[in-house]
């Protein structure tokens, strides 16, 4: 399929899709929920399953750049499996394919913060992270590969962009609350991948497990009990005085754990 004799533009969400309903009529991909189309390197959106049990097949309608200076070097399409254990039919599909697709709007206040956004998206919150950060969505989740439950991967994405948000906005304490549940959860997820089960199912302990099975560098252990720390402060009968006041410094260093921590997965 090409879009007025040239090839289709992959940073487009919309031909994405449409190129996808025409692969759906061709019986290459399936009207199933665990199908979406996510924002990753250089912009480009990718089609994948969630549950990773789609081949892929090489695209040659789509832009590539060898040196990926432009354009990502590869791209490919999915095909399902024709008796595939994980289908599950999507009720709509174009809405399941952009389940990403969220906006969060009428952020309004009289606070000076609030003021300066009036609206923020998912997609716009990752194209900051990415400056911030030097990674995208779709890395990321590729990196915690282990979440297989669509709706918990969809959970971690959202408390990650919130948190960026409200440390970007000057709400440290919500933002290291937010990204220390998440490196909780993340960890917990893990150690149920990795069939360790922690003596107590607590953050702490989560952190003892992962150092006792050697899971993580000593560098990215140290970095996850800083974190623990920082979410021991922000109990209201820990702030006795303005030493405990969480900087914007110490709310961006807790969402870089996310990803830094995430590397060892």
């Amino acid at each position: 399929m090409h879009f007025n004799n040239r090839k289709l533009d992959i940073r487009s969400r919309g031909e994405i899709t449409d190129y996808l309903k025409i692969l759906l009529k061709k019986d290459q991909i399936k009207d199933c929920q665990h199908l979406r189309i996510d924002e990753g390197d250089l912009h480009a959106f990718y089609t994948e399953c969630t549950k990773q049990y789609a081949s892929r097949i090489s695209a040659d309608n789509v832009h590539t750049d060898p040196s990926a200076g432009g354009a990502p070097s590869s791209y490919f399409w999915p095909k399902c499996p024709k008796d595939c254990p994980y289908y599950s039919k999507s009720e709509v599909f174009i809405h399941s394919l952009n389940s990403e697709v969220e906006e969060i709007s009428n952020y309004k206040s009289t606070s000076d913060n609030f003021k300066k956004v009036e609206q923020f998206s998912a997609s716009n919150a990752w194209t900051e992270i990415k400056k911030d950060f030097d990674i995208t969505k779709y890395t990321f989740g590729k990196k915690i590969h282990f979440v297989k439950d669509i709706f918990k991967r969809k959970i971690i994405f959202r408390d990650i962009e919130h948190a960026y948000f409200f440390t970007q906005n000057g709400f440290n304490k919500p933002a290291v609350i937010l990204a220390g549940g998440v490196i909780e959860e993340l960890l917990r997820l893990y150690l149920e991948y990795q069939k360790i089960k922690p003596s107590d199912n607590t953050f702490n302990e989560y952190i003892k497990s992962c150092d006792r099975k050697s899971l993580f560098k000593k560098g990215i252990s140290k970095l996850s009990d800083s974190l623990r720390d920082f979410r021991n402060i922000v109990h209201l009968e820990k702030e006795e005085s303005t030493r405990y006041t969480i900087s914007k410094a110490t709310a961006k260093g807790a969402i870089s754990s996310i990803f830094t921590i995430s590397n060892d997965f």
